[in-house]
């Protein structure tokens, strides 16, 4: 019988794993340095709201007003691939590294150390886990199910005429998703995990030294970089995922290599 499903068990299985990974990673770094560092969880919560405010709000909203509406701005980035991924990474690079800086900001630097940053980090890094690697699998996970319960057909009308081409497309896209690209998903939020933890105590450490006001630019640089890059790949420049996805890895681990040698000279 599991021969005849739309989607196998055996991919079924795999998006659920990944699903549970990218939920109990960030979980797990968090008990791991809260355990070793005795750090509270303050920090963690506010790096947390910051990420869903700004990358999930603000910065959507931006995306709404500039791509959305039917306007010469939005026809000339729908034109011209090239500034659309600069577009993407200048609004993304934009709002969550100045969400991050208001969060330390609120958070107040004189109450906050850099270990603390480094727990903001993982508040940060762990909501985007969970909101975009977790979040996105485990409905993933739902509309496999849905398809092999209600068959093809019947997936695709049950939303009306009105919904029929996009859940066309999104069967489509289930169905024929090798399913050993999910796990690339959750090496994405590891990497991207990494990334928002080098990048907090980055921009904490320009808000935390008045001598240091630079880092919150090289912070902004770092971020237009990589998801400039991310979204070359969107656009189909760049047509080799694991290319993608090791040109990214790499870069997030320069970034914790450069973040690591600047906390070890950063006093507490």
């Amino acid at each position: 019988m599991s021969e005849n499903l739309l989607v196998p068990n055996s991919t079924m299985t795999i998006i659920g794993t990944c699903a549970t990974l990218c939920f109990i990673i960030p979980i797990i770094t968090l008990i791991a340095y809260k355990k070793n560092t005795g750090v509270k969880l303050k920090p963690f919560v506010y790096g947390l709201i910051m990420f869903l405010a700004f990358a999930l709000g603000v910065e959507q909203i931006l995306h709404a007003v500039v791509l959305a509406i039917d306007t010469p701005v939005s026809r000339f980035l729908a034109n011209h691939m090239l500034a659309y991924c600069i577009y993407g990474a200048v609004a993304a690079a934009v709002c969550e590294e100045f969400g991050r800086l208001i969060g330390f900001k609120l958070l107040g630097v004189k109450e906050t150390d850099k270990k603390a940053s480094v727990m903001y980090g993982i508040g940060h890094g762990g909501a985007e886990c969970l909101a975009v690697g977790a979040y996105s699998l485990f409905t993933t996970l739902i509309y496999a199910t849905l398809l092999n319960s209600q068959g093809y057909d019947a997936f695709v009308n049950a939303g009306g005429p009105e919904q029929a081409s996009y859940l066309a497309s999104l069967a489509d896209s289930i169905i024929n998703t090798n399913p050993y690209l999910f796990f690339i998903s959750v090496f994405e939020r590891v990497v991207a995990l990494v990334l928002q933890i080098s990048l907090s105590f980055i921009v904490y450490k320009s808000v935390k030294e008045k001598d240091s006001k630079h880092f919150f630019y090289i912070a902004l640089g770092i971020h237009f970089v990589f998801d400039f890059f991310a979204a070359l790949y969107q656009v189909g420049v760049i047509k080799n995922l694991i290319v993608e996805e090791a040109v990214l890895a790499a870069m997030a681990v320069g970034v914790a290599v450069f973040a690591v040698k600047v906390f070890k000279k950063t006093e507490e």
